[in-house]
């Protein structure tokens, strides 16, 4: 292939892409929401914490949860 049409293919796989993700993701919900397919449930373990345990941690783990529910927010990790 020339370098031209490895170009294009690139631009057509950005293009591409995202579109059938999108459309599997949108099948897919409405397969969830019919009953044709069980609903997913969230993981338990990766619950955030909650205001109530708090006070049971030292200072140190909570910054640690902190930075680590902070990080989560964006695609470029803690601040």
């Amino acid at each position: 292939m020339t370098a031209t049409q490895w170009l294009l293919f690139i631009f057509a796989a950005l293009i591409l892409c995202p579109a059938a993700l999108y459309l599997y993701r949108k099948w897919d919900f409405r397969r969830q929401i019919t009953g044709v397919r069980p609903e997913r449930a969230y993981n338990q373990k990766h619950l955030p914490i909650r205001p109530e345990d708090a006070p049971n941690m030292d200072a140190s783990e909570q910054f640690k949860a902190e930075t680590h529910l902070k990080g989560h927010q964006n695609t470029f990790g803690p601040k």
